[in-house]
């Protein structure tokens, strides 16, 4: 039989073949595989990454809640120290202040916020005694730094008072009642209040107990909560830790003076109702609210009526066709402000306001004429009216 080598030739050139693609496609899985394997790698990643921003989320938040707790027990300038030392001294700080509150201790006379020891001298006999009794080892020298945790003077030696750990525990829930996220969270919380007030009041009783009803701080801090709840997750204000107006967008005054009202009307409500309605610190501490709410809205009303009258005054100077259109603006007003007097001449009354309440933009200032007076009202964002012959 003769040798075919054109068969041979072609037998090992299909073999060989045959290997080069089963190597190509061997390689084709490999880096398939490899990918595969990055894109878990990758994945892993970014979970790892969105884990981590969320757990950095949730510390921040954590870390605000307790700004805010500790910004009604210390001054700003110790608040931003304290916060220094983290969660865990936040916390810390927070559990010395309600101690030190519950004693009717004011937790700001009771921190420092230096950390080095000054020259004897600098230093108060008191605070100086105060230190040196709390400390278990030597004496500390000179410049040498101070343990956060002694930067708090110790308790006196005296019991606290089952009353003040009431007002404390009152205050506490409060403060967690603002802070609710959701309807049941809150009820739960009230009711809890609830049971506590209730409790207070039968020991009060029962102990004849005089004085007043919640200390001046206990009063400032239910006030705060309540103000700080209205502003909260608004985007035109900003605060500061201890709930003040730090910022805002210009033109939203009106905005601002209607959650300030909303606050002491819900103050004042909730006053009315309780044991302490008669307590002149708690009338005093509410009435505060209602001044803010008054001088935003007078910082509305005065800026829009100073432009108005610098305009019509600025037209009036001008040729005939700007005085023609001060004229006008005279009878028509402009778009944030609407004279006492209505086109037709005649005087726009608390009736008419109601009825132009949805042709008026938000932050618009209404003059109109109650018993023979003028007054300013001023539509919000929220679609209410902020009446000047109602305070």
């Amino acid at each position: 039989m003769a040798f075919n080598m054109g068969a041979f030739i072609g037998g090992f050139s299909e073999g060989m073949t045959s290997r080069i693609q089963e190597q190509n496609r061997e390689a084709s899985r490999k880096r398939e595989e490899e990918r595969l394997e990055q894109r878990m790698i990758d994945k892993e990643a970014r979970d790892a990454a969105r884990s981590e921003k969320k757990l950095e989320r949730e510390q921040e938040r954590k870390l605000e809640l307790l700004a805010e707790q500790l910004s009604l027990y210390y001054s700003p300038e110790q608040t931003t120290d304290i916060l220094t030392k983290g969660q865990a001294g936040a916390e810390f700080a927070l559990t010395k202040a309600q101690n030190y509150s519950a004693q009717d201790l004011d937790p700001r006379t009771m921190y420092e916020v230096q950390d080095y020891e000054l020259e004897r001298s600098e230093v108060s006999p008191v605070a100086t005694t105060l230190r040196t009794e709390a400390k278990a080892g030597p004496a500390v020298r000179q410049g040498e730094a101070i343990p956060f945790a002694e930067k708090f003077k110790p308790l006196p030696k005296t019991i606290t008072t089952k009353a003040k750990t009431f007002e404390a525990r009152l205050v506490e829930l409060d403060f967690a009642m603002s802070q609710a996220k959701t309807a049941d969270e809150k009820t739960a919380l009230q009711s809890m209040y609830n049971n506590t007030h209730e409790k207070y009041l039968e020991f009060k009783k029962k102990n004849d107990l005089g004085g007043d009803y919640f200390s001046k701080q206990s009063l400032d801090s239910i006030v705060n909560n309540a103000v700080k709840s209205k502003f909260r997750g608004k985007e035109f204000v900003e605060l500061t830790p201890e709930g003040l107006i730090k910022s805002f967008q210009s033109g939203n005054e009106g905005d601002v003076a209607a959650l300030y009202l909303d606050s002491y009307l819900a103050l004042d409500a909730r006053r009315q109702a309780e044991p302490w309605k008669d307590d002149a610190g708690a009338k005093t501490a509410i009435n505060e609210v209602l001044k803010e709410y008054i001088k935003y809205k007078a910082t509305l009303v005065n800026r829009v009526e100073t432009n108005y009258n610098t305009t019509i005054a600025e037209l009036n100077a001008g040729g005939a066709e700007d005085q023609v259109l001060a004229t006008q603006l005279q009878v028509n007003g402009t778009a944030d402000f609407k004279p006492a007097t209505k086109s037709d001449g005649t005087p726009r009354t608390v009736e008419d306001v109601l009825e132009e309440k949805q042709s008026f933009d938000a932050n618009t200032v209404i003059q109109y004429v109650h018993d023979g007076e003028v007054y300013s009202a001023v539509k919000t964002t929220f679609g209410n009216l902020l009446w000047g012959h109602q305070g």
